[in-house]
């Protein structure tokens, strides 16, 4: 710009001295315009002037500019840094959150395979528990069956029982469709010829489960009711219950008046029957002497107790071998139900009579128990005598005398 302003004075001097001494012009007509030119000369030189200052002052911006610029510069760059930083806390951002939605859906994914897992899980248990409930009624079911089933036999095979051991033991006996004349208003299910009076039999026949006990009281106080004003029937009723039914009992012996009512199972039938044929053989019974109502007391009282121990005995080993096999449930299913279909096809093993009689006196139980104890003994000695040494402490069988 000061180019051009120095150009431009430099252009007026020149062209003034051309005026001046190479125009051909009067002395008038040149002063006239070099007032004119004075003039326009002072003019220019206030322009210039002010131009000057306006250039001074276009420096002094221009100062001013280039020091705002040094600073915007500088603020540029820190904003460019701060953008810089900015992009990549962003970029660090959007790279975790990257991260965190990958994460967010294997999470996701995981959960869902838990939750999948779950219910899978959680429907294989309702199977097992509605499977094992299944299995459970099924198997209440068949032991109510098997009751219901022992109880709907219980009276045939009791009879059946009673009339074999009856005759096997040489007793008159007489039963509900034939009573003996003595008992003809009464008819009472099975009774026996003893020492002139009769001693009576009756085989109960309740399918009441939780309320038998309470059953057989009230039929104690019945049936000695019934047979108070007959004095031909002995003071010794036996009532019969299956052997399953004997373990839940709290009470097997009722007084009532003059009766003495005893709860046997089945089993008890022929040593009862036995005991009673050894002391009607003594047809003066009132007359033995002490020493042999002792030994015919003791006898019995031993009988009662081997027929009790017995049938305790048996029940604990059954009641054993019913939870040993209630175990069955916790083997595998497949394995469970192989055992039960197996099981179904095997056909059971019956007791042989020819083989049963075989044993059927005492001499012959004896014989055959030394068999097992010698030469290759079955059952240890030393076993045997624990056993031996158990039944004499629990004054089933006192020790024999030396």
């Amino acid at each position: 710009m000061e180019i051009f302003l120095v150009a431009g004075i430099f252009l007026i001097f020149g062209f003034l001295i051309f005026e001046k001494f190479f125009a051909k012009k009067s002395d008038e007509k040149n002063l006239a315009e070099n007032e004119k030119l004075k003039f326009e000369c002072e003019n220019f030189l206030q322009k210039n002037a002010e131009l000057r200052e306006k250039l001074e002052n276009s420096e002094q911006q221009k100062n001013e500019f280039a020091g705002k610029n040094k600073i915007l510069f500088v603020e540029n760059q820190n904003l460019k840094n701060s953008e810089k930083n900015f992009r990549e806390k962003i970029a660090e951002l959007e790279k975790n959150l990257a991260e965190f939605r990958a994460a967010e859906k294997n999470r996701a994914k995981n959960f869902t395979e838990k939750i999948e897992k779950l219910a899978a899980a959680e429907k294989n248990f309702t199977d097992e528990k509605v499977r094992l409930q299944k299995n459970d009624e099924i198997q209440k079911q068949k032991i109510l069956d098997r009751r219901d089933k022992i109880w709907t036999e219980h009276e045939n095979s009791t009879l059946a029982k009673l009339r074999d051991a009856a005759q096997k033991l040489s007793f008159n006996f007489f039963e509900n469709a034939a009573p003996p004349p003595e008992l003809e208003n009464l008819r009472p299910d099975f009774c026996v010829e003893f020492l002139e009076q009769f001693l009576i039999f009756d085989a109960k026949t309740s399918k009441s489960k939780e309320n038998l006990q309470n059953y057989l009281s009230e039929n104690a106080k019945l049936t000695a009711k019934k047979y108070a004003k007959n004095q031909k029937i002995c003071s010794t009723i036996f009532f019969v219950v299956p052997e399953i039914e004997i373990q839940n009992l709290r009470k097997i012996f009722f007084a009532e008046n003059r009766f003495q009512i005893f709860v046997i199972a089945p089993s008890a039938v022929e040593p009862v029957l036995a005991a009673h044929k050894k002391i009607s053989n003594f047809k003066l019974a009132e007359k033995l002497s002490p020493l042999d109502r002792e030994k015919i007391v003791n006898f019995v009282a031993d009988l009662q107790n081997h027929v009790n121990f017995q049938n305790a005995a048996n029940l604990i080993l059954t009641r054993r071998g019913a939870e040993i096999l209630q175990n069955r449930e916790k083997l595998p299913p497949k394995i469970s139900d192989e055992i039960e279909k197996i099981s179904a096809e095997k056909r059971l093993e019956n007791l042989k009579i020819a083989e049963m009689k075989k044993f059927w006196s005492p001499e012959n139980q004896q014989i055959e128990i030394e068999k097992l104890r010698a030469p290759a003994p079955k059952i240890a000695e030393k076993n045997f005598a624990a056993a031996k040494k158990i039944l004499e402490n629990a004054e089933i069988f006192p020790a024999e005398k030396k």
